[in-house]
């Protein structure tokens, strides 16, 4: 993994400054309104009487303003559907009737609270009780359709809208278009687009082709939202390509893994003179972020920093995990800090990574203190603090700390899920208690909790480095028979824990059967296969392991390479040691830098042997990129 430069990392630190209602009123009524806006309500009443008053009398336009602020601020408090709906039924009983704008304006508080089943219920009583609606009003309908999937639907309500003897403004249009493309209708939300731009119905803007881009990105269609892009630059010039459309795309390549290619449009972006934002810089950091690119990262922050933009809280977040990642925790806390400094409150993700950095150096006292401080402002951890803190605990032998935990999470209301449980039984094997790790294991079971992949893994590699390696075969076999999916990963693990028990016929044989179960072994099947014969002292087969692995397309990594190399210099076959040193010195592997000086000052007994002598020549030389 690339670590970030000590450049990169000190610019860092120093620059850092619902689900819908499935019952819906069978009427337009509400049992248990909010005593504010019923009809008994002297607020609400006074205020509607007062604003229709005004408009049919010569009030001063001062006043009608502060009346029109005082329903919108009615309207904006509602957070109940009740309310809304007992508020409409006020509404209809009046006379005369509301403006339109009134009902359009509370039927938007509606669609705000994603209540759109409720807010179509509202419509379809609009139109039978003859209330007043406009173009705005319908195409809130369509858009409320479209979140259903119900595009279909959209397009009936856009046959009302001639019906009405309205007119569909580009707002319609871009909504029925981003309701196609939301329902993967890829090709029909494309002509829809080209056939109001060919029968002239307004000529194309920024905001209808930011709907098309930002729906073939949310489609992962985002190679087409580029040729959009590209329309707009080769095009008649109505409209040009702004940082909103240059965000989505970016951020569009950046989750397609093309991070290359959403640098390359940032310094697009700059070189054409469209000023890049600050969710510009925030997309491509977590997206660098993501992929391990660190010391990019420290080059797009100060980047950033230095164009004057002010990092948000998905930068701030983003930084902060790859300081902890690479063990820089006390430049996290800075960068934490500073990020408090500009307004930009640190959340549960940055708490979580700082937490998660703390543990990782062994630290989990520290963890625990961030994690009560978050809870003391009011923010809410979920159960991947937790398992943060109970994997820390594990991992200081604290067993005791750690069940305690793990038992409380469902008395505040968690689920438990196969990755709590994965954290748990790793930490049981590693203090040693493999006999509560399988207690553990059975009450997953019975509780009706599936365990997932990384459980399986975790389980059968625990049971077989407590040297129960029979009984981990035991359960594979019975997955097998169960149909359960099994990954090479999980035969590895059996493998290596049969060689380590001295159980090499029955690895071997297990290796051989990979085949006819139609996997293939991989880098860490065959290391544990070629470990497995130097144990028992068969050379020349692991050398020709080595030989079937390359032949295979199963290139060696730094581990291979390094038991190999530990191997044959315990067994004094230089010749061999430097023949694999010349092999990892032409694909550019470098020594594990944890094990050279132990290496050299094995081989340095010896000096005088020629070809030890020029095997250290080669470590020292730096002809292999080692760091000694």
């Amino acid at each position: 993994m690339m670590r970030m430069s000590r450049r990169a990392s000190s610019a860092i630190v120093s620059l850092a400054s619902s689900t819908e209602e499935s019952v819906l009123p069978g009427t337009i009524s509400s049992p248990n309104p909010n005593p504010d806006l019923q009809s008994g309500s002297s607020h609400s009443q006074h205020l509607v009487t007062q604003s229709r008053g005004s408009s049919s009398s010569s009030t001063s336009k001062s006043t009608n303003n502060s009346l029109k602020f005082s329903w919108k601020s009615v309207v904006h408090g509602i957070n109940k559907l009740e309310d809304a709906f007992n508020l409409y039924n006020e509404m209809l009983s009046m006379r005369p009737l509301y403006h339109v704008i009134d009902f359009t304006q509370l039927l938007g508080r509606v669609v705000e609270m994603e209540q759109y089943s409720a807010a179509i219920c509202m419509y379809k009583d609009m139109i039978c009780k003859d209330a007043p609606m406009n173009q705005v009003t319908m195409t809130m309908i369509i858009n409320c359709y479209c979140h259903l999937d119900r595009v279909d639907f959209g397009y009936s309500v856009l046959g009302l809208f001639f019906k009405r003897g309205f007119k569909p403004n580009f707002h319609t249009f871009s909504t029925l278009i981003k309701g196609l493309l939301r329902e993967n209708r890829f090709y029909e939300g494309l002509e829809l687009f080209r056939k109001v731009i060919r029968h002239g119905m307004f000529p194309p803007n920024e905001f209808m082709y930011g709907t098309v881009i930002d729906g073939l990105c949310k489609v992962g269609k985002v190679e087409k939202a580029i040729e959009f892009l590209r329309a707009m630059e080769t095009g008649n010039r109505t409209c040009s390509p702004n940082t909103v459309i240059y965000n989505t795309i970016i951020d569009g390549l950046g989750k397609d893994g093309k991070i290359d290619k959403a640098v390359g449009l940032l310094r697009e972006m700059i070189d054409k003179g469209i000023a890049p934002s600050v969710r510009t810089y925030s997309s491509l950091i977590n997206s660098l972020s993501n992929s391990g690119r660190w010391d990019e990262v420290g080059v797009l922050w100060e980047e950033m920093i230095s164009s004057g933009i002010k990092p948000d809280g998905v930068a701030f977040n983003c930084v902060i995990n790859l300081l902890c990642k690479q063990g820089k925790v006390q430049d996290a806390v800075v960068v934490f800090e500073r990020m408090v400094q500009r307004g930009e409150y640190p959340d549960v993700v940055a708490h979580g990574a700082l937490m998660d950095g703390y543990c990782s150096r062994d630290q989990v006292e520290e963890a625990r203190k961030i994690f009560d401080a978050m809870i003391a402002k009011g923010l809410v951890p979920s159960i991947l603090h937790y398992g943060i803190l109970i994997n820390g605990y594990f991992n200081k032998l604290k067993m005791d700390e750690a069940m305690n935990l793990f038992r409380k999470l469902p008395l505040k209301g968690f689920t438990l899920d196969a990755a709590i449980y994965s954290i748990v039984l790793k930490g049981l094997f590693k203090v040693g208690k493999c006999f509560d790790a399988k207690e553990t294991f059975r009450e997953m079971q019975a509780a009706g909790i599936t365990p997932d992949f990384h459980t399986y893994c975790v389980y059968l590699d625990g049971l077989s480095k407590s040297g129960q390696v029979d009984e981990a075969l035991e359960l594979l076999q019975e997955m097998e028979a169960d149909g359960v999916y099994l990954h090479i990963s999980m035969y590895t693990i059996i493998i290596d824990g049969l060689c380590r028990s001295g159980k090499l016929q029955t690895a071997l044989d297990f290796f051989n059967s990979l085949s006819s179960k139609g996997l293939d072994p991989d880098c860490v099947t065959y290391t544990a296969m070629i470990n497995g014969l130097f144990l028992e002292g068969l050379i020349d087969e692991a050398k020709d392991l080595f030989v079937i692995m390359k032949e295979n397309g199963c290139p060696p990594n730094l581990i291979t390479y390094d038991i190999m190399i530990n191997r044959l210099l315990r067994l004094g076959k230089y010749n061999d040691v430097l023949v694999y040193l010349d092999e990892m010195n032409e694909r550019g592997i470098p020594l594990d830098s944890c094990s050279i000086s132990a290496r050299l000052d094995s081989l340095s007994k010896n000096i005088d042997d020629p070809l030890l002598f020029e095997i250290i020549q080669k470590l020292n030389s730096g002809g292999l990129s080692a760091v000694r």
